[in-house]
């Protein structure tokens, strides 16, 4: 069922992700070309997913370390990258709530 569920409002969390890191978190996320949020927010997702469907801990650790250590070295705070991160059960709560 979840699985379905993520796999169904892929896209759509995946853009919402992405305009809210633009809208939300901070002027650093603004400032970042849409492909690299793309391609970094659609990682977050997969491994995500890895966690929710198969208790797959290993992509989503390594995620966690790749764009922080990016993330730090272009500046970014590493409270923001933690409110990036608590962005995906926002948006997972907010689009289960649309389809209720």
């Amino acid at each position: 069922m979840l699985k379905d569920f993520l796999l169904q409002h892929r896209e759509s969390i995946i853009k919402r992700w992405i305009h809210l890191l633009k809208t939300e978190i901070s002027s650093r996320y603004k400032t970042r070309p849409i492909e690299e949020l793309q391609q970094t927010v659609s990682l977050a997702f997969q491994g995500n997913y890895e966690v929710i469907v198969n208790n797959n801990w290993q992509p989503i650790n390594d995620f966690i370390k790749f764009i922080t250590k990016l993330r730090l070295e272009r500046g970014f705070t590493l409270s923001e990258v933690q409110r990036a991160f608590g962005l995906f059960r926002i948006i997972m709560i907010l689009t289960k709530g649309q389809r209720l």
